[in-house]
């Protein structure tokens, strides 16, 4: 992976995205990486909109799940990016269906990933209160 991603001049500049097809050596079909920006500069606002963005992607590509790591720098606890990758990424999923004869597939999933030291419970209840908010 890391020479299609060299290959392909990826850089992590917000917004940048690039989408690798994994021919069956991962368990899933494809791998997305998706630029955040300057360390230096991101927020939890940023993550937020981060999240909308992996959803919308995961969506045009028509998955039934998706998996976010969360990038914990200087932007707050895991908690707080918990809950605001619900924010986003149950906003961008939104849509208005009740007149829609054929609406698209959605995302059905989203599962939050990071370091060993994050318990699952804390992040759960993130992630739960972070979907109501937006909801």
């Amino acid at each position: 992976m890391k020479e299609h991603v060299a290959s392909e001049d990826f850089k992590a500049k917000q917004g940048a995205l690039l989408s690798i097809h994994t021919h069956g050596k991962l368990p899933h079909r494809k791998v997305a990486l998706l630029g955040l920006g300057d360390r230096k500069t991101f927020t939890l606002r940023g993550l937020r909109a981060a999240a909308a963005r992996a959803m919308r992607a995961a969506e045009a590509q028509r998955a039934a799940s998706l998996a976010l790591w969360l990038p914990l720098n200087k932007i707050g606890s895991a908690s707080e990016a918990a809950k605001v990758v619900a924010e986003g990424a149950t906003l961008a999923a939104y849509r208005f269906l009740a007149y829609k004869k054929d609406p698209r597939a959605q995302v059905e999933n989203v599962a939050i990933l990071g370091p060993s030291r994050l318990t699952e419970k804390a992040l759960t209840l993130a992630f739960a209160i972070g979907t109501q908010l937006a909801e």
